[in-house]
């Protein structure tokens, strides 16, 4: 009999070691296989901007009507004074709030002292959601309302916030899609325009 409980227990010790074993491979392969999506995800953003940046660069900017946090009208030229500047685009219908915010909050960061290098581009649904918007983001940076047919270009339909250099002559270049998991991708982006706009 006490055999018989012998067998039993290590029995029962061998199936829980080997369940547990399988289960922790299970999970290891279920983590590589997650990782393996994330950086698929991370190279179609990579692959997704560089497409852009070549099909877009060089093409025309609109001379939109910028509204601004104390609803005076500006068109685009109004903000080059003759230089080129960092434009940051994004719309409410598209985007996560929080996303938008930690851009916003890296422009301010890295152009602190040159914020009238940058401008950032924003359509809301409504204008009072802008105002509110644009009068709690205490910065330098300038922020302005434009209409969400601004820009007929035909990545705007996505509504992905994304960033452009604007080029007294209106031209655009240096397109460049932000990506949530790679912020230090946006990092290295946005410090290498700062060299450029300097």
């Amino acid at each position: 009999m006490q055999n018989i409980k012998t067998v039993l227990i290590i029995t029962t010790i061998l199936f829980l070691a080997l369940s547990l074993y399988f289960l922790n491979k299970k999970t290891k392969i279920e983590n590589g296989k997650r990782q393996l999506f994330e950086q698929i995800a991370t190279m179609s953003v990579k692959e997704f901007s560089f497409d852009l940046n070549n099909t877009m660069t060089g093409r025309k900017a609109t001379n939109a009507v910028c509204v601004t946090q104390d609803n005076d009208e500006k068109y685009l030229p109004e903000l080059l004074k003759g230089s080129p500047i960092l434009i940051y685009r994004y719309t409410q219908v598209g985007g996560c709030r929080p996303c938008y915010e930690a851009q916003i909050r890296l422009i301010q960061e890295i152009f602190k002292y040159i914020p009238q290098s940058v401008a950032i581009l924003a359509t809301y649904n409504n204008k009072r959601d802008f105002f509110i918007t644009a009068r709690s983001n205490v910065s330098e940076v300038s922020m302005f309302h434009i209409p969400s047919n601004a820009f007929d270009w035909q990545f705007e339909e996505l509504g992905i916030p994304y960033f452009f250099v604007l080029h007294p002559c209106f031209r655009i270049s240096n397109i460049f899609v932000p990506n949530e998991h790679e912020p230090e991708l946006t990092r290295r982006y946005l410090e290498s325009i700062k060299r450029l706009l300097q």
